[in-house]
């Protein structure tokens, strides 16, 4: 049973491809080859994608590991963050961080889950606003559960998980 075909506890989302085809090849050359420029590409997608009330929503990103961070040079997915904001969005890329912990692409569902339970933490002050969480790519669905779980600890909301792509 891949995924999609799980209960996904938490907040409501959604995928705008899946994880085959044109959309693995850019994420791909996104995140691995460091083509930065295709933030543009996947923000661009997003947007579109956002209905008229989530763009009214506080835009936080699924925060980078800071392993792969310094791999990369760079944060994938505030990169993206970046876009929407340069479309009009509010966005806060340091609402969440996320502390040390294993990679996720390395491990099954069962080590996702404990790994990403203690690794994501709110940093902002409680806001009114819904909260709309990006991330890249959701595999199991565990990053997406854990820092929606940080942020409702942190007293906000979420209100729609969103991902560019679905495995």
């Amino acid at each position: 049973m891949n995924c999609r075909e799980q209960e996904n506890p938490g907040p409501p989302g959604r995928g705008i491809f899946y994880y085959r085809g044109a959309a693995r090849v850019l994420l791909q050359r996104y995140k691995f080859d460091g083509i930065k420029s295709l933030s543009g590409i996947i923000a661009e997608e997003i947007f579109r994608d956002l209905t008229a009330e989530e763009k009214q929503s506080l835009i936080v990103p699924v925060p980078s590991g800071r392993k792969s961070c310094r791999r990369n040079g760079w944060g994938h997915m505030e990169q993206v963050t970046a876009r929407l904001k340069d479309r009009g969005l509010e966005v806060c890329p340091h609402l969440l961080v996320r502390s040390a912990g294993k990679e996720q692409k390395k491990l099954d569902r069962k080590a996702r889950e404990a790994n990403s339970r203690s690794v994501f933490h709110y940093t902002g002050k409680k806001t009114r606003k819904s909260i709309v969480l990006l991330d890249d790519i959701r595999t199991t669905g565990a990053s997406i559960r854990a820092a929606s779980a940080a942020i409702e600890a942190g007293g906000s909301s979420v209100m729609v998980w969103i991902v560019f792509a679905l495995d």
